[in-house]
């Protein structure tokens, strides 16, 4: 009787590590497939840098007809040159109330940009409060929200806040060069317009929207933004050298910006709001953008596909650019001109190798296989 009871357990363990041994050769074959799959996608594209893709449809200053957003853009351009979609982009991170994330080399006026945008948008004589904050290694997250510290007079703890409770617009420069620590304390701020400091908690002004920078070069020592906290932005835009036409207007450009006016109120961008939520939305491009999204995640080349935040960014961001159009329905070619300045931020590429260019190709042929059914 104990013979065949060792013979049942010898027989089950055999049995186990034969079951094991086939799964594993099972998610190895896996993992070699898609390797190789990856493997010919990375050899369909061409080694240059200016890999030729499908063209999407693009969003700019002619398409925009509403006067005083065509007046911003105007007067933008007159302190800040060369870049256009930047321009609209800023409209667009006012009207939806959601944050934007700049990736771009330096010196290509991303302050100066933040800094014109809160004199244009205001009220009469009074402009929006912004502040920026540099981000560097050794920051701490109560240099950006604030600590209790105690007081020698009292002997008792106060409250201190610091830059980010006291701007509308807040410019964080270079957010990949400071700690995950500092990066998670700006995850409540962003989400909640709010800050806890010691369990109390404490309303950030109205309106609160955060521009962050990365910059692209010298990634030593520097710390990734993670996921979670690249998807609470509404978009992730590349920001690229001027032409050579516009970086000879620059020369011609003054430092000063005392002669910038408010041009647009905050009533009125809460009018604006309020129409935009009221813009029809077709239920064939309800199901457009959710199928684009889901093909996010069924491509061989991406590990994570983006999540439903992405189709609810990639919503609201349409009906501004409808609004923005003047038109009374959001189309196709208002979900295709920011598709993939909504995507490129929330996938995670399952091939460290792919360059730029190649991250974009691919998320571009995404975008156009998905067709609009009627």
């Amino acid at each position: 009787m104990t013979l065949i009871f060792t013979l049942l357990i010898i027989a089950s363990v055999l049995a186990l590590w034969v079951a094991i041994y086939q799964q594993l050769q099972w998610s190895q074959q896996q993992i070699i497939n898609r390797t190789n799959n990856i493997e010919k996608t990375l050899d369909a594209l061409p080694d240059n840098p200016h890999i030729g893709r499908k063209k999407l449809p693009s969003l700019t200053a002619e398409n925009i007809a509403i006067p005083r957003y065509r007046n911003f853009i105007t007067t933008f351009w007159s302190a800040v040159i060369g870049q256009e979609k930047l321009a609209i982009y800023l409209l667009i991170w006012f009207l939806t109330n959601q944050h934007l994330l700049i990736e771009g080399v330096p010196w290509l006026a991303k302050t100066r940009s933040i800094t014109v945008c809160g004199k244009l948008i205001g009220w009469k004589k009074q402009w929006l409060k912004t502040q920026r904050i540099q981000c560097t290694p050794d920051m701490m997250p109560s240099d950006i929200i604030g600590a209790e510290i105690f007081d020698r007079k009292t002997n008792e703890f106060v409250i201190k806040r610091w830059p980010l409770t006291q701007a509308n617009l807040v410019l964080i420069d270079e957010i990949n060069r400071t700690t995950p620590k500092v990066q998670s304390a700006l995850l409540e701020a962003m989400q909640e317009r709010q800050i806890t400091i010691a369990g109390t908690t404490k309303r950030l002004p109205s309106p609160f929207l955060v521009f962050a920078t990365q910059n692209p070069l010298d990634q030593a020592g520097t710390y990734p933004l993670p996921e979670a906290q690249r998807d609470r932005f509404l978009a992730q835009l590349l920001i690229t050298y001027p032409t050579f036409a516009d970086e000879i207007a620059v020369l011609d450009v003054t430092d000063s910006l005392e002669t910038i006016q408010p041009l647009i109120s905050l009533d009125d961008i809460d009018h604006d709001r309020e129409a935009i939520a009221r813009i029809h939305i077709p239920d064939e491009i309800k199901t457009y953008i959710v199928s684009i999204v889901h093909a996010t995640r069924n491509h061989e080349a991406l590990d994570c596909g983006a999540s439903p935040r992405a189709s609810r960014a990639l919503l609201q961001t349409a009906q501004t650019i409808c609004y923005l159009r003047w038109w009374h329905e959001v189309l196709q070619e208002d979900v295709v001109c920011c598709a993939l300045d909504i995507l490129r931020h929330r996938v995670i590429w399952h091939d460290y190798r792919l360059s730029q260019d190649q991250k974009e190709k691919i998320l571009t042929d995404i975008i156009s296989s998905v067709s609009l059914i009627v």
